[in-house]
């Protein structure tokens, strides 16, 4: 358990380690937190439920403090793993894996049969 969760904090949907240093968690209200590998200390936290019609952050894959996400439909985000910030907004920009040279991601998140493309990561 990370120090950051508190007992009454939603449960937890998805984590990722992203190679290097930091953990992302999704949690099942929404939320996306930021946590340190190894003091398990909350950076950031972002996104959960909202009235307003936005879609909360899905984690798709980390990689080397990035966080690779999707905002709603075809709304892909590359997230800066040490503040939230969105360092990446077009469409394709959050693969589903993920590795130091590239990325694939499907051109058409959803459909049965979409085609994937590979993208280059950033550094």
């Amino acid at each position: 358990m990370f120090p950051g969760l508190a007992a009454e904090h939603p449960p937890v949907s998805t984590c990722l380690f992203d190679g290097r240093a930091h953990t992302y968690c999704q949690f099942t209200g929404g939320e996306l937190a930021a946590y340190e590998g190894v003091s398990g200390r909350r950076i950031w936290q972002r996104g959960g439920r909202s009235g307003d019609g936005t879609y909360p952050p899905v984690i798709l894959s980390a990689r080397h403090g990035l966080l690779y996400a999707v905002e709603g439909p075809g709304r892909h985000r590359v997230l800066g793993g040490l503040t939230g910030a969105v360092r990446e907004r077009r469409a394709g920009a959050a693969p589903s894996l993920v590795n130091g040279f590239a990325g694939l991601a499907e051109t058409d998140p959803g459909a049965h049969d979409s085609p994937l493309i590979a993208l280059r990561t950033l550094r």
